[in-house]
């Protein structure tokens, strides 16, 4: 009989071949791993004529990807290490975020020095969120108000991560923060590394303390703009979106709760400064069942634009890979803001002050 070897059996296979052609004592090991998610959801008050709507789509609870990931031991306490990560829509297989390895591209060395990485990766205010951000990176989530928590990553950067007893700091730099054009967050076509210096340049920091109960966190970014057809209005070098961020999170038996806030200049809006406060708290019910709550309000500074949102999110974990779940998400907007309670695709924008519902159930499984 005819041996037939699996597709993620035989990239780790080439994977590890590459490592083990390499005239170094040292071992490595190579890793495929990835999440699956796939839901319903039904939505209310869309647009002008108040529809409602049912429709399956990926990324209720997190976005679908997979990923190589690999490490070698070069003594001393030193290590090499990559890690390849892609994006993609559980419901139609296509790629997301408009690129191959649109999650994360990158190398790096780590040792007691610390940890230094290059290519497309995360940005310092990533480290911030996670600690932080229990309701995860789902339609429901805080990406509704700031889509920087859904795609925290950069193009062309480097940077340095130093983790010492219950300190974290860091700092990161992008000489051309996205090169991809598609009109979106992800896609923002700011490719930079050109003159002026500063176009599509970012940098960011992170400066965070925990301990086994509590914890404390900070960051910053800058977004430098580029060009007319750059995203978000940042049509020029000296156009920026800064946030600052900042946070605590306690916990208590086996209840967790946080607190948060991120001030925002975004100068390539008409209102640029806002203000997102939010507030989280997850708790287990049982062994298997875990509910999670957010609240979040945004206020734009000298406007009458603000938005508030409320989410509950009960999850089933079958085992510690497969969970389903069933999440409800209701925002409120005043003034000119028409923010949805889910950010699914194709886009389910209630009318400006108006109110939305979105409900979702769905299945996650981990690989």
């Amino acid at each position: 009989m005819r041996n037939f070897v699996r597709p993620a059996t035989a990239v780790a296979c080439a994977c590890a071949a590459l490592f083990s052609s390499a005239p170094v004592r040292a071992q490595g090991k190579i890793e495929i791993y990835g999440v699956l998610d796939e839901g319903i959801e039904h939505v209310n008050n869309i647009g002008k004529a108040r529809a409602s709507s049912w429709r399956s789509s990926a990324g209720y609870l997190a976005t679908s990807f997979w990923g190589v990931r690999g490490e070698e031991d070069l003594g001393g306490g030193m290590k090499a290490f990559f890690d390849l990560e892609s994006g993609f829509g559980l419901d139609t297989g296509a790629t997301a975020l408009s690129r191959q390895w649109g999650r994360g591209a990158f190398v790096g060395l780590s040792g007691d020095f610390g940890k230094v990485t290059l290519g497309r990766q995360y940005t310092m205010r990533f480290y911030a969120q996670q600690p932080l951000n229990m309701f995860g990176t789902g339609s429901q989530s805080l990406g509704i108000f700031d889509n920087g928590f859904t795609n925290p990553r950069v193009d062309n950067a480097i940077s340095y991560m130093l983790n010492k007893g219950g300190f974290q700091g860091g700092v990161e730099l992008s000489f051309g923060r996205d090169s991809q054009n598609g009109g979106t967050n992800a896609a923002a076509n700011c490719p930079g590394e050109t003159i002026p210096s500063k176009e599509c340049r970012e940098y960011s920091w992170v400066l965070n303390y925990s301990d086994k109960n509590w914890g404390v966190v900070s960051s910053f970014e800058r977004d430098y703009g580029g060009m007319v057809g750059t995203f978000a209005g940042l049509t020029s070098p000296d156009l920026s979106d800064s946030r600052l961020n900042l946070g605590a999170w306690y916990r208590f038996g086996e209840t967790k709760i946080s607190a948060g806030l991120i001030k925002r200049d975004q100068e390539g809006l008409a209102i640029p400064k806002s203000n997102l406060y939010f507030m989280m708290a997850s708790t287990p019910l049982t062994h298997a069942i875990t509910l999670t709550a957010q609240l979040a309000h945004q206020k734009y500074e000298n406007s009458a634009n603000k938005a508030s949102q409320f989410a509950l999110r009960g999850l089933y974990a079958f085992s510690k890979k497969t969970r389903v779940y069933l999440t409800a998400s209701y925002v409120r907007n005043d003034g000119a803001l028409s923010l949805p309670a889910t950010t699914a695709q194709p886009a389910t924008t209630p009318l400006p002050g108006s109110s939305q519902l979105a409900i979702t159930t769905g299945i996650l499984l981990a690989f």
